[in-house]
């Protein structure tokens, strides 16, 4: 008898956040539903232990007690531990989606958009194919603070979050993307596509300090205003560029993703 086959000729495409999700799935499997099995087993075996105990049994409860109280220690620290990676990751992955979300307004207006796409040890967030170039983007999504107006300062070079410089660099992060897309579609296709890396963040203003003429190449934005800046742009893209460049990276991304039975 023959194998069932899946009626999906190519695997989807993936979804904004999907990659996180992944993560968040992972680490509640990891660190909160495992700790709390291993627990119960051991409350379990204790409890077991006490009732042999207080019936009159030789056996002695207090050493699986102790292991038991370790048990729930260690649970209750990998619970609190988790809970606060979840939240960081709950939050990246919602911000992902809402700028998902906004880039469906270009997708509607004929571009072609990619979200979540593995490049390796990394993954780049979205991917937009306009008429005016390819647009790199990596959303970082942060909470906002408690008394002060969320403000993003970006002079060109180096962001600042309300004051303060992020762990990592994000210019930096886009911007190695940007590189690492340009060389995969020059490789797979021959050509070499106008690239604008673009760094967003959900829900803060945006304080541009440079003050030089020339304009940075990377976009720090607010999302809501990207699909503007966007269609603004000087158009750069043939309508076969487009096609070759969306096709190429469709192929590249199905490759990356784990196969299905056919």
């Amino acid at each position: 008898m023959k194998a069932d086959r899946s009626p999906l000729k190519a695997n989807p495409l993936p979804n904004a956040g999907d990659s996180i999700q992944k993560h968040i799935e992972k680490i509640t499997d990891d660190n909160k539903l495992l700790p709390l099995e291993i627990t119960f087993m051991l409350f379990s075996v204790a409890a077991s232990q006490w009732l042999y105990f207080l019936t009159g049994s030789p056996l002695n409860p207090i050493l699986w007690t102790i292991f038991t109280l370790i048990g729930i220690g260690y649970t209750l620290f990998s619970i609190l531990k988790a809970n606060r990676k979840l939240k960081n990751l709950r939050l990246g992955r919602d911000g992902e989606k809402a700028v998902g979300q906004y880039l469906e307004l270009l997708r509607e207006k004929g571009a072609k958009v990619f979200h979540d796409c593995s490049a390796g040890n990394f993954n780049i967030d979205h991917i937009v194919i306009h008429s005016t170039g390819i647009y790199v983007i990596e959303t970082k999504t942060f909470t906002f603070p408690r008394q002060s107006k969320p403000i993003i300062q970006f002079d060109g070079c180096d962001i600042l979050v309300n004051g303060m410089k992020p762990d990592r660099n994000a210019v930096v992060q886009v911007s190695s993307a940007t590189t690492w897309l340009s060389e995969l579609l020059r490789d797979m296709t021959g050509k070499q596509f106008p690239i604008r890396p673009v760094v967003l963040y959900p829900g803060w203003f945006i304080e541009r300090t440079n003050n030089s003429v020339n304009k940075p190449k990377v976009w720090v934005l607010n999302p809501k205003v990207l699909p503007k800046y966007i269609e603004n742009e000087q158009p750069k893209m043939s309508a076969s560029d487009i096609h070759l460049a969306s096709f190429s990276l469709s192929r590249y991304v199905r490759t990356q993703l784990p196969t299905t039975n056919r």
